[in-house]
């Protein structure tokens, strides 16, 4: 009913490896004007550990209204991603399956992308700056973990933050084998 809609889109995993799913679900909107001649740039947003692609719907319309596409998709242990529990490399294969298929899209810039992460996606726009970095334009973590962030030390303390639930139980149920999965950032480096 959103002016330009929002539409469901379900895109090839092509670099899935046995144990991942086949296709990544995402969350795309067109700006009204876009077309193969007035490629849109794209806001590629990276949902966190508790944001889905329906409710960051809502975020489509202003940046439509400045001419960009947004794709939205949910991050790893989150929602529809098909990345692979306890494998390291299953997003990096996630975001190239899912940047692959930007590059096949007639109406969107792919030299112009601008990925925005925020809370656990963050996390994943920090690292998607360091795997992809010749394939989007800028990242933005928006409260994203680095540095610290799932070092024993921090874990321990941060049930007593800001979170309205214990934040600790929540990550590592959602996110199955975390310490396999988030690997540090310095890692990248």
């Amino acid at each position: 009913m959103m002016d330009p809609p929002v539409h469901n889109v379900s895109l090839p995993h092509k670099h899935a490896i046995s144990g991942e799913g086949d296709t990544i679900q995402v969350s795309l909107c067109i700006p009204a004007g876009a077309s193969a001649s007035n490629k849109a740039p794209c806001i590629l947003i990276f949902t966190g550990l508790d944001g889905y692609r329906t409710e960051l719907a809502t975020w489509t319309h202003g940046w439509a209204m400045k001419g960009c596409a947004t794709i939205i998709v949910e991050v790893p242990g989150t929602g529809d991603s098909p990345a692979a529990k306890g494998d390291p490399t299953s997003p990096d294969r996630e975001w190239s399956s899912l940047l692959d298929w930007i590059d096949t899209q007639e109406m969107i810039d792919n030299k112009k992308i601008i990925n925005w992460g925020f809370s656990t996606g963050g996390y994943y726009s920090i690292r998607l700056a360091h795997t992809h970095k010749d394939r989007v334009m800028a990242c933005i973590s928006h409260g994203g973990g680095a540095h610290h962030m799932f070092d024993k030390e921090w874990l321990d303390e941060v049930n007593h933050l800001e979170y309205p639930f214990e934040y600790v139980s929540c990550l590592f149920s959602r996110l199955a084998k975390a310490e396999l999965w988030l690997v540090p950032i310095a890692d990248f480096t």
